[in-house]
């Protein structure tokens, strides 16, 4: 049985499974046909696809900015507003902002309770 309670995310670290606590996770990214997983020290592979840790992770306040983007959104420092309705998330721990698709930006700004 499948269950959407998760404790720990797998990563690999070389040959070795690192296993993640989720409040250590900044955020996963999809990019070369690889899922990663980024943390304030380091990026590990992961085996499952952005799908199914969104399914998996959402009850922990992770969140689908973009397409390629899975945020913790208790490690959002900082919502940056690009145009009228374009928005970057700054990431605590990390240097570069995270897009947020049009379709999102509501929703994300619901979810922050920014009205």
């Amino acid at each position: 049985m499948i269950t959407n309670n998760i404790r720990k995310i797998p990563a690999l670290d070389g040959e070795d499974i690192i296993l993640l606590n989720p409040s250590d996770v900044l955020f996963l990214y999809f990019q070369n046909r690889n899922v990663m997983v980024v943390t304030k020290q380091k990026e590990y592979r992961t085996r499952h696809s952005l799908n199914y840790w969104e399914e998996k992770l959402a009850r922990l306040d992770f969140f689908r900015c973009y397409r390629s983007y899975l945020v913790n959104l208790n490690k959002v420092e900082r919502i940056s507003v690009i145009f009228r309705n374009s928005y970057f998330l700054k990431i605590a721990g990390h240097k570069e902002y995270i897009p947020v698709s049009r379709k999102n930006a509501l929703f994300i700004k619901e979810m922050l309770d920014l009205g």
